[in-house]
């Protein structure tokens, strides 16, 4: 496989700003639904199969792209954040991502919205070079995170199929 060229930060900085304008607070359901729609579209330019998923708190988006005889990577994020707090808390506009001596600032850009747009911008390169994908990769990217995940269990036994022998990745942070 030829290698890739360096991922542009240009590309992860318009996702992430695409991302964190959108307000997705919990207990906001109708910010949280018009977060799920964005990412539905977002995975969807990538060729995914996207699934929308109704849980109790917010929807779950369900995207796949199979590449026959590979593994399955699960990547799993969440795009709920926890609500701005007073405006006066916040030295800019906290759904707009800023940058302020080299680093980057906006609700949700550390945890939830950070990663998932790093995730879609190296699948972007992926198409923009013209290169296949390595694996069949499946987003469960869901809006309940925060508040306990209610219902994901329910959710993703009812999709068990599109999981079935998927890789799930351990984050570093969760190794004790």
């Amino acid at each position: 496989m030829p290698a890739l060229s360096p991922l542009a930060s240009d590309k992860l900085l318009r996702l992430l700003r695409t991302l964190c304008a959108q307000p997705s607070s919990i207990g906001h359901p109708e910010e949280l639904a018009a977060m799920a729609d964005l990412l539905a579209k977002q995975v969807s330019r990538l060729g995914m199969t996207v699934q929308l998923v109704s849980t109790p708190l917010a929807p779950l988006v369900l995207a796949s792209r199979n590449v026959p005889g590979a593994a399955t990577l699960v990547l799993y994020h969440h795009y709920d954040c926890p609500a701005p707090g007073p405006w006066r808390a916040w030295s800019h506009e906290p759904f707009a991502l800023a940058e302020r001596d080299g680093l980057l600032y906006g609700r949700g850009v550390a945890l939830g919205k950070g990663p998932l747009a790093a995730h879609l911008a190296a699948l972007e390169t992926f198409a923009d070079e013209g290169l296949d994908w390595p694996c069949s990769i499946v987003f469960v990217i869901e809006g309940a995170a925060l508040s306990c995940s209610p219902g994901l269990v329910e959710a993703l036994s009812a999709h068990a199929l599109l999981l079935r022998r998927a890789f799930w990745p351990v984050p570093a942070s969760s190794i004790r």
